[in-house]
């Protein structure tokens, strides 16, 4: 068992001995403070509704959604102004042009009031006491990051219950089973993945936060692995429920071979943003055989444009490795 893990349990078994109600099966806290719920939505016109609805119909009250609108041309600011331009828990934030993901959330953030912060993409949609459940996990410890169980539109089948990084890849758990209460139990992941989560302002701001390069994928893995770096906590919150329409976001705008594109350079960048010293070397040389291995079945079955997306991908990491520096140091 690493050491964070072995750490991390025996804290874990004290607050279960001495805090048992964080772990009880009951929706009660005695802790309540500002969130700022951050939505990017980009051409999500016909998906993002049912979105915001969730949000604003959370039994969670003390609340602020910021809206970023990132740039899109199907109406979409439009039709946020007319709806809840009025709405006092609403903040709308427009961008003049696809800034991805990241960028958006970036944005938000800037105009986030709340003490938590929990990052949303515009296809996902929370059961109404889905924020409760992960506050009271949370509570005032300003180092744990907690996400829902993230469910498939069917409601049966799971998306993700978190992430797990294993030789430099990240994968979410559970995705694609049927949900036959497997993961009924909350525990501590590697990473939080991005299309529903809730983090401390302050700590995410201690991160350093997001980094921009990243646009889609990896971002929450980069993430996770500095707040892991940092003293913190991420967890899986059994009995938070959220629903995913599946990608949506980044499907409708990205091509599979630009999405290569940012996977393949972002697993890079997650090595060289939070490893050093021989870890990094023997981290970085099994990526890209990894890497390697994708572009030559991607040359054997002629498929010309996810070999040009893997070559670009690795040029762009060479090419910021000379006008960048990594956000942190080595995972402990």
């Amino acid at each position: 068992m690493s050491s964070y893990l072995l750490r991390n349990n025996c804290l874990l078994l004290i607050k279960q001995i001495y805090c048992p109600e964080l772990f009880d099966s009951k929706l009660s806290y005695d802790y309540m403070t500002l969130i700022s719920v951050i939505l990017v939505t980009y051409n999500g016109r016909n998906i993002m509704t049912d979105t915001i609805e969730s949000v604003l119909d959370s039994k969670y009250g003390d609340l602020e959604l910021v809206i970023v609108e990132n740039g899109s041309d199907d109406g979409s600011l439009e039709y946020l102004r007319k709806k809840y331009g009025r709405n006092k828990r609403v903040k709308l934030v427009v961008l003049d042009h696809n800034q991805g993901m990241v960028g958006g959330w970036m944005a938000g953030v800037k105009k986030a009031k709340g003490e938590k912060l929990l990052f949303l993409t515009n296809d996902v949609v929370l059961d109404s006491d889905c924020i409760d459940w992960m506050l009271k996990l949370a509570g005032k410890d300003s180092r744990w990051l907690v996400q829902p169980k993230v469910l498939f539109a069917d409601g049966n089948t799971i998306d993700n219950v978190g992430g797990e990084y294993r030789l430099g890849v990240g994968r979410v758990r559970g995705r694609g089973q049927l949900d036959r209460g497997q993961y009924q139990q909350d525990r501590q992941l590697d990473f939080a993945a991005s299309a529903v989560y809730l983090i401390d302002a302050n700590f995410y701001h201690q991160l350093g936060g997001y980094d921009a390069w990243f646009k889609y994928y990896y971002e929450d893995v980069d993430l996770g692995l500095r707040a892991r770096s940092h003293g913190g906590w991420i967890w899986y919150c059994h009995q938070a429920v959220a629903y995913h329409q599946g990608e949506m976001t980044v499907k409708r705008v990205a091509r599979p071979a630009e999405v290569s594109y940012h996977v393949r350079k972002n697993m890079v960048w997650t090595v060289i943003n939070n490893f050093t010293g021989v870890e990094l070397v023997v981290r970085l040389m099994g990526i890209e055989l990894f890497i390697l291995g994708q572009l030559l079945f991607d040359t054997l079955r002629l498929n010309w444009d996810m070999v040009g997306a893997t070559l670009r991908s690795q040029r762009a990491v060479w090419e910021k490795l000379g006008t960048a520096s990594p956000k942190s140091g080595v995972l402990g």
